[in-house]
């Protein structure tokens, strides 16, 4: 398939006919496709990928992720349909809350909070490990191995075992369109952590979350072991990429405004209310599919039983008739509804994780850095699929400043 050009004569409905996630237009340089969309054809019924119907506008994006029972998550949350089944997020209710009940529990914010201090050791040893730290590559140097290293470790993971789940963990998130190479990758996860869960159940407990599925109560019965690596890959699936994601947007849009970089050093309180703005704006995430329990209607648009509905996260955080000034970052945007986690009871398990990650590298950048810029625009990458995170991020750094790790 082609890429999608806008072009001003051409049809909303004939754009939204050939839009495919895969396709490095629409992942490289969406945001004009989705307001053309929004304001032309705001449900989008595309040809590619077997067929689904884009939903792009906030309002229509918010009501699906609120009605689980006509926008079912149980066939799938892909397009195309992943070949495996991945709980909780590929059930619905009750089966999603039993799951969800078993996990909840270790992404709390409470529990979150817990992990500050770990979590900014990491931080810092990742920084001060850079080899130059006033040019490199933030997503790869740093952004990329932040999130595995923390999943892992609430996932329960020792240190040791990183590099043998490393090459994986890159190939399964960014496989959604090689299916060889992710069903290679998953083999190698499948394969480590059934052999993890037969060791740990001769282990004493351990505040983790194999041990909060070892001990899971599934509507009063023990959780499968197939269940138990489905629900650890799909935490490491959703709990890498997605974050690292956030935090290159995050990154990029600093380099290119430096006031609000400095704003933030000036005005530390407004850090709280900034993360949920780059979500917001970013949207990690911009994609997820359900599919149609039965004949529905959505802007006079039907929408047929058995069809595949992709939900626009990335869109609707960009409407205009919900955000002023959506295509902005407003560092005190408040109250900010942003999808950038989904909605309703599917909602990102890890957002409270996610949010801390990015609070603490924010407030370690900005006793890092004076100021920094991208080193090269022809660089910047993302990547393709339902996620659309950056893949690569180089950085020039103006100054690092006295008592950041990386001075003598």
């Amino acid at each position: 398939m082609s890429d999608i050009t806008v072009d001003p004569v051409e049809s909303a409905d004939t754009i939204g006919a050939r839009l495919n996630p895969f396709a490095s237009k629409l992942s490289q340089a969406p945001h004009d496709i989705w307001t053309r969309l929004r304001n032309e054809c705001p449900v989008a019924p595309s040809n590619e990928l077997g067929g689904f119907q884009l939903l792009s506008r906030y309002e229509d994006v918010w009501a699906a992720t609120l009605d689980t029972e006509t926008y079912s998550s149980a066939e799938g949350t892909t397009v195309p349909k992943h070949p495996v089944r991945m709980p909780p997020e590929d059930t619905d209710e009750p089966e999603h809350r039993l799951y969800r009940k078993i996990m909840d529990p270790l992404f709390t914010p409470k529990t979150v909070k817990t992990m500050e201090s770990w979590v900014r050791e990491i931080v810092v040893e990742l920084f001060d490990s850079i080899a130059d730290p006033n040019r490199f590559d933030f997503v790869q140097e740093f952004s990329s191995q932040l999130p595995r290293r923390v999943i892992l470790r609430i996932i329960g993971v020792p240190d040791e075992d990183l590099p043998v789940l490393i090459d994986a963990m890159i190939a399964l998130n960014g496989a959604y369109d090689d299916a060889e190479r992710g069903a290679a990758a998953g083999a190698t996860l499948y394969g480590y952590f059934a052999q993890k869960l037969v060791e740990r159940r001769e282990q004493p407990r351990r505040d983790d979350l194999i041990s909060a599925l070892l001990e899971g109560d599934f509507g009063g019965e023990p959780l499968s072991d197939l269940d138990m690596q489905h629900m650890l890959i799909l935490t490491i699936l959703g709990g890498t990429d997605t974050s690292s994601g956030a935090m290159g947007g995050m990154m990029l849009w600093l380099a290119d405004h430096p006031e609000d970089f400095a704003k933030l050093r000036e005005e530390p309180d407004l850090i709280r209310t900034a993360i949920d703005e780059f979500l917001r704006y970013v949207s990690p995430v911009a994609y997820m599919a359900r599919t149609a329990t039965k004949d529905v209607e959505v802007q006079g648009c039907p929408i047929q039983h058995g069809e595949k509905v992709l939900l626009g996260f990335g869109s609707a955080n960009r409407d205009s008739e919900k955000f002023d000034r959506a295509d902005e970052v407003l560092l005190d945007r408040h109250p900010n509804p942003h999808m950038a986690f989904g909605g309703g009871p599917h909602r990102c398990l890890g957002a409270n994780l996610v949010k801390l990650e990015m609070k603490i590298v924010l407030e370690e950048v900005i006793s890092r850095f004076r100021s920094f810029e991208v080193e090269d625009y022809t660089k910047l990458y993302y990547q393709r699929g339902q996620a659309r995170n950056l893949e690569c991020l180089p950085l020039v750094v103006q100054g690092t400043l006295v008592g950041s790790g990386n001075n003598p």
